[in-house]
């Protein structure tokens, strides 16, 4: 190994992932997410390393997930949560994640888990507010880039 700038570098091809617990398919959505226009509106593998390991803590099973764009946060929680949880994933468009999302969200077998909703956020919050069943039911993930 060599240093650069205090930083260790291999001299040697390496062929692991960077994030270890990163899934096949959320190294699969990412690599594909980073030639796409927009690619840094992406989730970053640590932030959701840490998103897992909340969902994890507070036993999610039904989530709005407000902002898709190809959907890492959105795969990376279809896979956290268990078998039967729910994710209402709401996106002013759904191009991106139809063009790079959707064909991996099948591979990955969680495609069942995700109800996606093409429309501005309020008007669908209202809807979901308007059911009485859907009081306290839901995690609201707020999560900010």
């Amino acid at each position: 190994m060599e240093q650069i700038c205090g930083i260790l570098r291999s001299s040697g091809s390496v062929n692991r992932p960077v994030y270890p617990r990163e899934s096949r398919f959320l190294k699969e959505l990412r690599d594909a997410t980073a030639d796409y226009p927009g690619a840094l509106m992406g989730t970053a593998p640590d932030a959701g390393q840490l998103m897992t390991l909340l969902l994890g803590l507070v036993n999610a099973k039904k989530i709005i997930e407000i902002g898709v764009f190809t959907g890492y946060s959105l795969l990376l929680t279809a896979l956290s949560i268990p078998e039967d949880g729910k994710i209402t994933a709401i996106d002013v468009s759904r191009k991106a994640y139809d063009d790079i999302g959707l064909p991996i969200m099948q591979k990955a077998g969680v495609e069942h888990k995700i109800d996606f909703v093409e429309s501005p956020a309020l008007p669908v919050l209202d809807k979901l507010l308007e059911n009485a069943e859907n009081e306290g039911t839901f995690y609201c993930w707020p999560y900010l880039l």
